[in-house]
């Protein structure tokens, strides 16, 4: 079996390499249309950029507790407490604002009482100690004394065993105004609220 190979006439060569001369003409033709568009003149000079300002975290200050409570014994009227009687409250807050001379300038971060248990009942001591936070102590909160803003004050309701049910004990820890540092920025930095890392 013979294989034949056929083969190229000269005319063949000639078309073939006049083809991709003619591509190669036109490229270059295109590519000095496109730089010859320009007409000799140059481009301005970009703007120097304004450097970006760095970000300087800055912390916002925790709140601290001071440590010494300002501790309260207060009589009480017991079931006028628990029915939230308007003298009974009105009382109670009167005894807890002697308490605060200075009360404009406190605020109360942690609260514990301790309803008196003395006969055995320690369930209606806790739900004594529950209401006079939420009767007594937000009811001076939302009057702007001490217990303010009343959601950020934390409180708990204990019984004390050596009190009668008609004394309230309270313990009440008030924030410090601690002193802080300022960063001092320059014209390139900002004050970042929630940097990110």
């Amino acid at each position: 079996m013979r294989v034949r190979t056929r083969q190229r006439g000269a005319g063949a060569l000639v078309f073939g390499a006049t083809g991709w001369l003619f591509a190669d003409l036109l490229l270059a033709i295109a590519m000095m249309f496109l730089l010859a568009d320009t007409n000799g003149q140059f481009l301005p000079a970009l703007p120097t950029p304004t450097p970006l300002p760095t970000c300087v975290p800055v912390a916002s200050p925790l709140p601290v507790l001071d440590l010494t409570p300002v501790p309260l014994n207060i009589p009480i009227n017991p079931s006028g407490i628990l029915s939230n009687t308007p003298s009974d409250v009105a009382s109670a807050q009167a005894q807890v604002r002697q308490s605060f001379p200075d009360g404009t300038t406190k605020r109360a971060g942690l609260v514990l009482l301790f309803g008196g248990a003395n006969n055995g009942d320690t369930l209606t001591a806790e739900e004594l100690a529950t209401a006079f936070y939420k009767d007594v102590l937000m009811g001076l909160g939302a009057q702007g004394f001490v217990f303010y803003p009343v959601h950020n004050v934390v409180y708990q309701a204990y019984h004390d065993l050596s009190n009668p049910p008609t004394t309230m004990e309270i313990q009440i820890y008030v924030f410090t105004s601690a002193s802080q540092p300022t960063p001092v920025p320059n014209a390139n930095t900002v004050a970042c609220v929630n940097p990110t890392p």
